[in-house]
């Protein structure tokens, strides 16, 4: 009777040690998922603000141009058919990034376009159209992009007497 209730105990103990370990594996495979979706948000958004960047530049001939792109996902619907524990993919390695799970479709997108002072505002119209084209937002909806303007810093050539005042100190 001993040895059965002490292969009992043992039993119990191993059951807990697995149950255990399962809800932390649950628990890394979902801090895995969320590391990668900030990232994969990140990647996108600095994707289009190079994109849009690269053609503001050449369609209004001046690199003085900052955008800034927000862009929200839509949360994904785990499907459950696939995984053999709560979070843990049955044909996945855990920790491993597959294609199909960072391709989602975007729920709200916005972009602030800093211009420079001096662009015309038919020039700002047709960066805030361009903008507009290259997000593929609709044509009643580029409210979505904020156009500011301010002046950027132009670079002054080096002359001899910046060596006695330093630049920007005494101005």
């Amino acid at each position: 009777s001993r040895g059965s209730g002490t292969g009992a105990r043992t039993m119990k103990k191993l059951s807990i040690a697995l149950a255990l370990l399962f809800s932390a594996a649950a628990g890394w495979a979902a801090e895995a998922a969320s590391r990668s979706s900030i990232e994969a948000k990140l990647a996108l958004e600095s994707s289009l603000e190079k994109r849009v960047q690269m053609v503001l530049s050449e369609a209004l001939g001046t690199g003085d141009i900052i955008v800034i792109i927000s862009a929200e996902p839509q949360e994904e619907k785990k499907k459950q058919a696939f995984d053999f524990l709560p979070g843990i993919p049955e044909k996945e390695k855990v920790g491993e990034i597959s294609l199909s799970s960072s391709l989602t479709m975007i729920k709200k997108i916005s972009a602030t376009l800093i211009l420079d002072r001096d662009i015309s505002d038919s020039d700002s119209k047709l960066a805030r159209k361009l903008a507009a084209g290259l997000l593929g937002l609709p044509q009643e909806r580029e409210d979505l992009i904020t156009i500011e303007k301010m002046d950027f810093r132009k670079a002054q050539p080096f002359t001899a007497s910046d060596l006695l005042r330093p630049p920007n100190l005494w101005n």
